[in-house]
């Protein structure tokens, strides 16, 4: 007798009526995985800690901004076209008021000052031959007024002789006068051409009209240089202030004459500021602003005055500052 075999359960449904809790807790119970668990727990709360030392929140009561410090500066030009025949001072080098900086060459105003003495001195002297005239006609006209007063001049001399002498002695003192004014004038064209050649030579000697350093040289020994050409900048490091730039969001936070800390380069030590100017358009932005994102990111220049009586804050430095946040309550 022949019994048939049952046909094997399909191997899904075998399975099927297993438990997997065995196996999860099994997994779970694996010490390498609990070693990975927590290190992962330990690497989050490593992450965390770094993002709170180093990234610390915003002080509430500081405005933070960046910039650089920048100075005043004074150009030094040319006050005529001409070459250049000495420059004294380098870059970077330090300048008292008064220092001579650069010479121009002044041979051609210098032959114009030496011409104008030549005709100064001729002057002079047709002046001194006219003014000698002046006083010879004088003499005469005196003499024949003495001579007409008397007796026998009278009987002698008709009034028409005596009428024509005189208007003789007129022509020749209106002459002498005029010679006399003529010299007179010219001499004072002279002088004038000498007086002002000599104003003059200073545009040919040019001098430091502050104390600071030389930040920029623009030109060398030799070159031909035009009116108005720049030859030398300076900067007064004592009127270094810096240059920064704030949100539009933080602009109600301060005013002008709000006190600010400036930070030079990493240096810990502050230097002890002021704002005085807030920029009246934003800086860096497109000329038509639709976003609010975009509005939110506009900058506004800022100038804050620096007691930078030591010279410590040089041009060009990058810097940061922590303004201090108005106390509205005071207000």
């Amino acid at each position: 007798m022949s019994t048939k075999a049952k046909p094997p359960e399909p191997q899904e449904r075998a399975y099927g009526s297993r438990s997997h809790a065995p196996l999860l807790k099994q997994i779970l119970g694996s010490r390498t995985v609990k070693a990975v668990v927590i290190g992962c727990i330990l690497l989050l709360a490593l992450g965390c800690a770094v993002s709170f030392f180093a990234y610390p929140h915003a002080d509430p009561d500081v405005v933070e901004v960046s910039g650089r410090i920048e100075a005043d500066e004074t150009h030094i030009v040319a006050a005529t076209g001409t070459r250049v025949t000495e420059v004294l001072v380098d870059e970077g080098e330090k300048v008292t008021k008064g220092q001579l900086l650069v010479t121009l060459d002044s041979d051609n105003l210098e032959k114009k000052i030496k011409g104008a003495g030549g005709m100064l001195s001729q002057a002079n002297k047709a002046k001194s031959e006219a003014n000698r005239q002046v006083a010879v006609v004088q003499k005469d006209i005196n003499e024949a007024r003495k001579k007409g007063n008397g007796f026998w001049s009278r009987v002698f001399t008709s009034p028409e002789g005596r009428a024509k002498k005189a208007e003789a002695y007129k022509r020749e003192m209106l002459k002498a006068k005029m010679m006399s004014f003529q010299a007179s004038s010219a001499a004072a064209q002279a002088q004038s051409a000498i007086s002002s050649g000599k104003n003059k030579i200073s545009y040919f000697k040019l001098t430091s009209p502050i104390d600071g350093i030389v930040a920029v040289r623009s030109v060398s020994v030799g070159e031909i240089v035009g009116k108005g050409n720049v030859l030398l900048t300076l900067v007064d490091p004592k009127s270094a202030y810096m240059r920064a730039f704030a949100e539009e969001k933080d602009l109600s936070k301060f005013n002008i004459g709000s006190e600010a800390d400036v930070y030079l380069g990493g240096d810990d030590k502050p230097f002890k500021g002021t704002v005085t100017a807030i920029d009246a358009r934003p800086s860096f932005t497109p000329q038509n602003v639709y976003f609010k994102t975009d509005r939110l990111r506009q900058s506004f220049g800022l100038k804050i005055a620096l007691d930078n009586s030591s010279g410590e804050a040089k041009p060009g430095v990058r810097a940061d500052a922590k303004i201090k946040v108005i106390d509205r309550h005071e207000h």
